[in-house]
């Protein structure tokens, strides 16, 4: 690779920071191309060269941010074969805090509940399903075992479960300008959510 290709490459990357910065910032609708090229210290129209629009840029984003999560969730799912239900549903709730940690575009995306964004961008409705259908997974294993109460409606529960920690990282979005979580409620919601299922 000659000097030239190297400078465009290193271009394209802070690019590509910028954006997952600012959409993580302001969302989709909140950001303006303009925005990303003065994050990124390059002009509009560089930005325009390499992702083409800004919808193009969100979807190299989001492409990259999901796929990140969903090679941490393989993980998860590896480290839980042989743990109990009770330690494996407290694992799936918190593993969006742990990603979020290393990547906050993740809190973004998961806080969205806008329908033309979820209409658009089905990989995000896709990361929410797996995510549901893992929960509804552990509470399964749960009642078989009898460590969660045995007249539980899965899907139900999964998705009131699924709901309540998604709502919890919205608010924390929407009303934290850091858009950090706080570690010990994060702690509190989890262990309230596991325990009202508990039998």
């Amino acid at each position: 690779m000659n000097l030239r290709e190297q400078q465009s490459q290193q271009k394209q990357q802070a690019i590509f920071q910028a954006a997952c910065h600012c959409f993580a910032e302001s969302g989709y609708n909140g950001t303006s191309v303009q925005t990303i090229a003065d994050q990124a210290n390059v002009s509009k129209g560089l930005v325009f060269n390499y992702f083409r629009s800004k919808q193009k840029l969100f979807e190299a984003v989001l492409k990259h941010t999901m796929e990140q999560w969903y090679e941490m969730s393989l993980a998860y799912s590896e480290a839980e074969k042989g743990t109990d239900p009770i330690t494996s549903l407290t694992r799936t709730l918190r593993a969006p805090f742990d990603a979020m940690k290393k990547m906050p575009l993740l809190m973004a995306i998961l806080s969205w509940d806008e329908p033309m964004l979820q209409e658009r961008w089905p990989m995000i409705t896709q990361a929410n399903r797996r995510w549901r259908l893992q929960i509804a997974k552990q509470l399964r294993l749960g009642i078989k075992s009898g460590l969660f109460r045995r007249n539980l409606d899965i899907a139900a529960t999964a998705d009131v479960l699924h709901t309540l920690m998604k709502a919890h990282y919205s608010r924390v979005f929407t009303e934290s300008k850091a858009h950090r979580l706080n570690q010990k409620t994060v702690d509190t919601v989890v262990d309230l959510a596991v325990h009202s299922v508990k039998a």
